[in-house]
């Protein structure tokens, strides 16, 4: 099954509030099935989905990379494996 917008709102909607009552957060959860996390990788790959990755750090270098001091645009991106 395809993964769309409407889905994600409607699962939010479900699970939270639209609006808290002491106005700090809104959180809620989104479990993705096998299906739908294919669908964003292969919609990555068809570059209809843009990541925005600012950089890419080794697990060593993981603690200077996410503390770093100067702004970067994007998300960083801790490698695991090498």
């Amino acid at each position: 099954m395809p993964i769309s917008g409407e889905k994600l709102q409607d699962r939010a909607r479900d699970t939270a509030p639209a609006m808290p009552t002491d106005g700090l957060a809104v959180n809620f959860v989104v479990e993705a099935d096998r299906a739908e996390l294919g669908e964003i990788v292969q919609r990555a790959r068809d570059g209809r989905l843009r990541t925005h990755v600012g950089d890419v750090a080794s697990f060593d270098d993981a603690i200077g990379a996410l503390n770093a001091t100067t702004r970067r645009g994007g998300k960083t991106v801790i490698r695991v494996r090498p």
